[in-house]
């Protein structure tokens, strides 16, 4: 029961699998109040707090979404020519020349 109102939400097994762990966590923390809870309100009880798991991921989700670049069309301006025209033993002299604890 709890895995299927956490797919409903997310649409994804494995978010869905971490939402049903969380919500455990959540239960077992929370054991003392959980006990004290009439039986017939119980299953509603644990469908809320995995509603609630469910729909913070889901919005952690679409946060994380919205803030990835599309990494094909990002370009970061490098200097090919730099790299090109030095080669690796002036790169090894300059860096012997370098004092000891830079040169590390």
């Amino acid at each position: 029961m709890m895995y299927s109102v956490a797919y409903k939400i997310l649409n994804n097994s494995e978010d869905s699998k971490d939402v049903v762990h969380q919500a455990f966590i959540i239960i077992a923390d929370n054991f003392k109040k959980i006990k004290s809870i009439p039986c017939p309100e119980l299953k509603p009880y644990i469908v809320i707090i995995v509603r609630n798991v469910s729909i913070n991921m889901y919005n952690r989700n679409k946060r994380k979404a919205e803030h990835n670049v599309d990494i094909e069309n990002y370009e970061v301006p490098v200097e090919i020519e730099f790299y090109e025209n030095n080669d690796y033993d002036s790169l090894l002299s300059s860096i012997n020349t370098l004092p000891l604890i830079y040169r590390d």
